[in-house]
Parts: structure tokens; C-alpha cells; sequence
């Protein structure tokens, strides 16, 4: 309808509002396509936050394609843009989807460096689910390098920041890092309840959309959980 009008703007917000439900439904492909054309179209416009919103879904979908390289310039790009709108929260998160990525790359020390600059802006800005995800991916990058007390430290800092929220992921992701520090610990039985506490939340996640914080999931394969378990 948009477009039959010539109205450019609410059309291209259209676009971009379907790359979310695209990269929700895990379809990258056409969420890249559509986070192109509406980037396209703000650009056009000249209209910068929409512009990096639409930056920030493209690398998402780009990511998920297996584009890592391609990814990581396309949320650096973004941070330049919401730089230019001073919107912190922002920044921090494109940093913290730029560290995923390096994690998944095999990158500690850039990923590590990301996530805590990330963690340290969702801190300042008081945006406490948002900084439990850097406590999250601290706690794997912990766990990778063998610092067991400090990936359970991690995992203990995140739950306390989502207590009483309404946040299944989350807390799914949280207990199952949680069993792997004390697997590798040799502690089976507080491993196993950590692996059913996530498996609680995967039941959850059922009725649960994501939120838009974890379009890159660094933990994409749930089997995980049953194999701990």
C-alpha cells in the first residue's frame, strides 16, 4: 500500500519491520534482501537511525549466512552510525553482537575485549538483561580458557541480574553454562541440576518469541542441554 502511494519512508520501515519477523523465523536470506533494499531507501532519505537499524539486521542475517568477515564490517559500520545519533545502548549492543561473532570465530581475545566494553555501556545505561548476555558470553570464554571459578562467578552475575523477570532464554542459556562449568568440574550432581533447569527453560521457550538482543544466538544447538543431561 506504501509503495502504491509513493510514500518511500513508511515503506522501507515495512522492509525493515519484516526483517525482524525473517530473522526471527531464522529465513536470512530474505531478511538480507529486505534489510538491503530499506537500508537502500533511508539512506536515500537521509534518515541515520533507521539506516543503522537496518545495517545492524543485515549483518545479523549476514552472520547467519556464515558471512563473518562480512558481519563484523557491517556492525562496525552500524556503531559508526549510531555513533553519529549518540545512542549508547546501541553502540554497546552492536558491540556485543561483534564479540558473538568473534567467539564464534575462535577470536578470545577480541571477543573478550567487545563484551566487556559492551558490558560496561549496558551498566552505565542500566539496561540489566542486556548486560547479563555479556556476563553469559564472559562465562563461555571463561569456561573455554579452563577459569571455572570465574565462569561460574559469570553465570551466578547473570542470573541475578533477569531474578523475577519474565526472560526463558535467559535463564536457560544461564543454567546451561552453569552445568557445563561444573561437569567440567566433575560435580555431576549440581551439573545435572543446572542441565534440568535448562531444559525447564527450553520448555519455555516454546510460548517465547526471541528478543531482538538474541537474533545471534551463541548457542544454537539446544541438544546440548539433553546431551548434558
Amino acid at each position: 500500500y506504501s509503495d502504491r502511494l509513493g510514500d518511500v519512508y513508511h515503506s522501507a520501515l515495512c522492509d525493515l519491520d519484516r526483517t525482524d519477523i525473517y530473522l526471527e523465523l531464522n529465513l536470512s536470506d530474505e531478511a538480507a534482501e529486505l534489510a538491503e533494499r530499506a537500508l537502500g531507501r533511508f539512506n536515500r532519505l537521509g534518515i541515520v537511525y533507521e539506516a543503522a537499524k537496518s545495517v545492524t539486521n543485515l549483518a545479523l542475517a549476514t552472520s547467519r549466512q556464515g558471512d563473518m568477515r562480512r558481519a563484523l564490517e557491517l556492525f562496525h559500520h552500524g556503531r559508526q552510525l549510531f555513533a553519529r545519533e549518540g545512542n549508547h545502548v546501541w553502540l554497546a549492543l552492536l558491540k556485543y553482537y561483534q564479540a558473538l561473532v568473534l567467539f564464534r570465530s575462535g577470536d578470545s581475545a577480541r571477543a573478550r575485549a567487545l563484551c566487556e566494553a559492551a558490558l560496561k555501556g549496558f551498566a552505565q545505561a542500566v539496561v540489566p538483561r542486556k548486560a547479563a548476555l555479556c556476563q553469559l558470553l564472559l562465562a563461555r570464554l571463561e569456561l573455554n580458557a579452563g577459569r571455572l571459578d570465574a565462569a561460574e562467578r559469570a553465570c551466578g552475575g547473570a542470573l541475578a541480574k533477569i531474578e523475577g523477570q519474565e526472560t526463558p532464554i535467559l535463564s536457560y542459556h544461564a543454567h546451561f553454562i552453569l552445568g557445563l562449568v561444573r561437569e567440567a568440574r566433575g560435580d555431576r550432581d549440581a551439573a545435572y541440576d543446572a542441565f534440568r533447569r535448562a531444559d525447564e527453560g527450553l520448555e519455555h521457550l516454546r510460548t517465547h518469541l526471541h528478543a531482538d538482543d538474541l537474533k545471534v544466538a551463541f548457542l544454537e544447538d539446544k541438544m546440548g542441554v539433553y546431551e548434558g543431561l
